[in-house]
């Protein structure tokens, strides 16, 4: 899990600095939901997207923007989604142009 946990955080941290502007980076405190799930919301200051595309973010190669805009190959999210997955977890975004996104992870206690 360590090795993982490791992978997840470098994914998401490279994420949100694709616009190249100091990006801060909040964990919340994970709490236990229904006795037997984490919850960990991660929020950000990047450059956020249209919620309507929220569905689209973690499919492989997708990307909102062009890469004259951002560098990437729009697999840093999709990569998340299948680490969290083999955890038998969730994840979801929520954004707002312009203000940042807040990435939920919801994983097994015993993972």
């Amino acid at each position: 899990m360590a090795l993982q946990k490791s992978r997840l955080e470098k994914y998401v941290i490279g994420i949100i600095r694709k616009d190249g502007s100091t990006a801060w980076l909040q964990m919340r405190e994970a709490i236990i939901m229904e006795g037997d799930r984490w919850e960990i919301l991660i929020e950000d200051n990047g450059a956020g997207f249209d919620q309507k595309y929220a569905d689209r973010i973690f499919k492989p190669f997708e990307r909102l923007h062009g890469r004259s805009e951002y560098e990437g190959t729009g697999m840093g999210l999709a990569i998340c989604k299948k680490i969290v997955e083999r955890h038998r977890g969730e994840i979801s975004a929520e954004s707002e142009k312009g203000v940042g996104t807040t990435f939920k992870l919801v994983l097994p206690e015993n993972q």
